[in-house]
């Protein structure tokens, strides 16, 4: 198993995991697991499976990662792709700022719009990084509860119920 669990964040600290009603397990399920495991990437099972590293953590290594408590995740810079010029694929004058004018904007909800924009800006870090791949396929979550939870004893509340101590 590559991933764990992904905790909530909020005022500023652990606060587990969260199910229905905004109920979450708390710091000590965080602690008890970073305790054991490391500061792990955990995933979200969303259709896309994709994680979402904090990279603030101590977990994070330079190089390839090795599984040991701090260093259970990595990263490369593959490069930027500026606002500005994602904006200017778009030429018109439905939002202006500084001077510059786009439409990029047009239509932000829109689900065929919402996939056209991702795929102007992947094409624009295409054009921009013609050694690097266009885009990467998300690392599959591997997560597995009935693993890393065998046991869950863990308490459910709601961390921004008035008079919890988890804030």
């Amino acid at each position: 198993m590559h991933f764990g669990a992904r905790f909530a964040y909020d005022f500023g600290r652990c606060q587990g995991r969260c199910f229905a009603n905004n109920h979450c397990t708390g710091t000590g399920d965080c602690t008890t697991h970073y305790d054991q495991y490391g500061y792990i990437m955990g995933c979200n099972l969303f259709s896309s499976k994709y994680p979402f590293p904090d990279f603030d953590t101590a977990a994070r290594c330079n190089g390839e990662p090795t599984g040991t408590r701090h260093c259970t995740w990595s990263y490369e810079d593959a490069g930027v792709v500026d606002l500005t010029e994602l904006e200017a694929t778009v030429p018109g004058d439905d939002n202006c700022c500084e001077g510059a004018c786009t439409n990029f904007w047009v239509n932000e909800w829109d689900k065929g719009e919402l996939k056209a924009k991702t795929n102007r800006a992947l094409d624009l870090f295409l054009n921009k990084y013609p050694t690097l791949p266009r885009d990467l396929p998300p690392p599959a979550c591997d997560f597995n509860k009935e693993t890393w939870y065998a046991v869950d004893t863990w308490p459910r509340k709601d961390p921004w119920a008035k008079g919890n101590t988890n804030r």
